[in-house]
């Protein structure tokens, strides 16, 4: 502008921005249990390093960016990794590919039976890498790469007439308690007080290790924890059974504080054995139940005694995997446990050792297997079982039973001049005779069952094989589910049961819905699933469940699809266990949910009613997550305040849990558009900024909207 006129045009300002760009290479390969490095570089000066994800036994150095360590674990890992400066923080992806580690020996380790009908034979075993197990670590890798023999009296089975089928262990429900020793022995400042808190270095490598154990851990491990500390309390359960890892984290973090409270005396370790192996439940070919026990072996106080336990984890098919350490560390009853349960014992003279075994632990549960085959013969004569793996070109043979003179029960021949002693011989069983006779059953029938993912507040269950006929193609279910959820096909990946198999949804038209498990080609017998197969086939995840007890009104099997194809069928194992019978009603409101809030009978009226006068009525309350019965409790807009001096606005919300909320405005109450969406419910205020131009409207409205 000058004294004559003004001229105006647009100037474009293109403001390069000064955050990090990883430059380094977006893969890096290595090889299991070797040292590895790799640089994490980027532009713009970085200040600081970081990377999330990554896998057991790497670490990152946050000011130099090297990445470094010996992986845990053979396999295909994705990390993120990150650079920041004063301006932000720049991410990117990596792909870490680490190959097995090359094996000198092979052995099997850890091996259990469970034979079951109809004529089935399941072997649960770890693999070493040494000929010697006991001296073994265990060897974590891909069933596809392992060539399997099962053997009946020394002759193999017929691979085309049966099937026999390797599986990890995870392919079953996998329980696990922890069970922590926090007494004086453990505690004691003997053990070193690196960090000058006042807590022995002993308790902080029991804590890390434990947390990086639940850590390492499949997403749908289910795992608890026991603490003991003092002999005049008995153990308490820290947690029950779940697979929420934050959850059990930070209850592992919080023992000391919340437990302990600074007060470590005597030992009762048997009682808390005891009390996780009974935690564990019954039991059951479908799942494999392990306690993983932290302590120095002395007990004085127990009402349990160590016989008592290894009978009770012997009964319940339960492994005991021990970590021997402490200033008064008694090793003898801890390696008792452990071989007579088909556990390891572990030692550990320091806490770094003490960490390292736990996370070693954890590798071995990790490298369980299952081998089953269902057998073809039917006579009455018993034969023996064995089996044998080759990996890498090595080949173990599956353990022979031990046997010794049993001189406690001698036979004194009395005819014979002199008088002759004898002793039997005898067998301790690692693999018992099989007698077909004893598990026979129809082989066209098949098992399925029903498993939630936590003992208190589960957020899912999941319906397993436990036995397949032969040449199943289809699956089809009906159900009407007592809560909202979501379904989601299971054993998907390559290899696994239901690799190329699909999902049909549909609704009957009564509120209940039909779930349709197809093969690739329903029409192909080459397309059916293994005889014997076993495994997860769909999961239903709830968004507000609270006792898996009433998680369907029905839950049925469709057995008319094989009458005209062999006549098989599935019977449901355990179905009463989450069936609760109720009406649907005109909302969708779950009606476990009007019970635990009060409503007691007539509950499509109490859909509609609106107890606490705040005009929203019930079935709304549920939709958005709010308490019924409280006038406070509401589902609104909380606050609208600026935040700078440009009239931007911060919105505040309440938000409850499982729920997702979008923040709309309007500058007339008519046409609205959409600021922010996906917003997630934490059960806490949510606040939101409307980053708009502020100039562009005189007046603005806000609503919000859950779903």
């Amino acid at each position: 502008a000058n004294i004559c006129a003004s001229a105006s045009t647009n100037l474009t300002l293109t403001i390069t921005p000064s955050v990090p760009v990883i430059t380094s290479a977006r893969t890096a390969i290595g090889a299991e249990q070797v040292a590895f490095s790799y640089q994490i570089t980027a532009s713009e000066s970085p200040l600081t390093f970081g990377a999330q994800g990554l896998p057991q036994g790497l670490a990152v150095d946050p000011l130099t960016g090297i990445v470094s360590g010996r992986p845990l674990y053979a396999g295909n890992f994705d990390a993120t990794i990150s650079a920041s400066n004063v301006w932000g923080i720049g991410t990117a992806n990596l792909d870490l590919i680490f190959s097995n580690a090359p094996l000198t020996a092979l052995a099997i380790a850890n091996v259990t039976t469970n034979y079951s009908k109809p004529y089935l034979l399941d072997f649960q075993f770890s693999l070493g890498d040494n000929n010697d197990p006991t001296l073994s670590h265990g060897v974590v890798v891909d069933p596809r790469l392992l060539s399997v023999t099962a053997l009946e009296n020394d002759v193999p089975v017929s691979p085309s007439e049966t099937a026999v089928i390797i599986q990890r262990g995870s392919a079953k429900v996998f329980k696990a308690y922890l069970v922590l020793d926090f007494t004086q022995s453990i505690a004691s400042l003997a053990n070193g007080d690196t960090n000058n808190d006042g807590i022995s270095d002993a308790v902080d490598a029991e804590v890390n290790g434990a947390r990086l154990f639940v850590n390492e851990q499949l997403a749908d491990a289910q795992i608890g924890v026991y603490e003991f500390h003092r002999e005049d309390l008995m153990p308490q359960q820290v947690a029950s059974l779940n697979t929420d890892k934050p959850l059990l984290d930070s209850a592992i973090a919080g023992i000391w504080t919340n437990y302990v409270k600074d007060f470590p005396a005597g030992s009762r370790c048997w009682d808390a054995l005891a009390a996780a192996i009974n935690g564990l439940g019954a039991t059951n070919r479908d799942e494999q139940h392990f306690v993983i026990f932290v302590s120095d072996g002395r007990d004085e106080s127990s009402t349990n005694t160590l016989d008592a336990v290894i009978n009770l984890a012997s009964n319940r098919n339960v492994q005991v995997y021990c970590v021997g350490f402490g200033t008064e560390l008694d090793a003898a009853p801890l390696q008792q446990i452990t071989s007579q349960s088909s556990g390891r014992y572990y030692s550990a003279t320091n806490a770094s050792e003490l960490a390292a075994s736990i996370a070693q632990i954890g590798k071995d549960l990790n490298g369980q297997y299952i081998l089953r085959w269902a057998t073809l013969k039917r006579s009455s004569t018993a034969f023996m079982p064995s089996f044998q793996v080759t990996y890498q070109g090595l080949t173990a043979l599956s353990p022979t039973n031990p046997w010794y003179l049993d001189l406690d029960n001698p036979i004194i021949d009395t005819n014979s001049i002199p008088p002759t002693t004898n002793y039997n011989i005898a067998t301790n069983y690692i693999i018992s005779p099989y007698l077909p006779t004893r598990y026979a059953g129809n082989l066209t029938v098949g098992s399925l069952r029903l498993a939630s993912d936590a003992d208190v507040h589960p957020s899912g269950v999941t319906l397993r094989a436990t036995y397949v006929p032969r040449y199943i193609r289809q699956l089809r279910l009906h159900y009407r589910a007592n809560w909202p959820c979501t379904t989601s096909l299971q054993s998907t990946n390559l290899g696994e049961m239901l690799f190329g198999w699909s999902l049909t949804e549909t609704n009957d038209g009564a509120g209940d819905s039909w779930a349709l498990l197809s093969s690739p080609n329903p029409q192909s017998l080459a397309t059916s699933l293994p005889l014997a197969s076993f495994g997860k086939l769909l999961t239903f995840s709830f968004r507000d469940l609270v006792d898996a007890s009433n998680v369907f009104s029905i839950f049925e099997v469709d057995n008319t699809l094989y009458t005209n194809s062999g006549s098989q069928s599935f019977v449901l194992e355990n179905t009463n266990a989450f069936i609760t019978a109720y009406l649907g009603l005109p909302y969708g409101t779950p009606v476990p949910w009007l019970l635990v809030n009060g409503f007691t009978n007539n509950f499509a009226a109490a859909e509609l009613s609106d107890p606490d006068g705040d005009g929203a009525l019930t079935w709304q309350e549920y939709q958005a997550g709010t308490i019924p019965r409280d006038p406070d409790s509401q589902f609104m807009v909380q606050r609208v305040a600026p935040t700078d001096p440009y009239g931007r606005f911060r919105i505040t919300i309440a938000s409850a849990r499982n729920r997702t909320y979008r923040l709309e405005a309007s500058s007339d109450l008519v046409n609205w558009q959409t600021l922010v969406s996906g917003i997630n419910g934490t059960g806490n205020e949510v606040t939101v900024t409307d980053i708009r131009n502020p100039s562009a409207t005189t007046q603005s409205f806000y609503r919000v909207v859950v779903y």
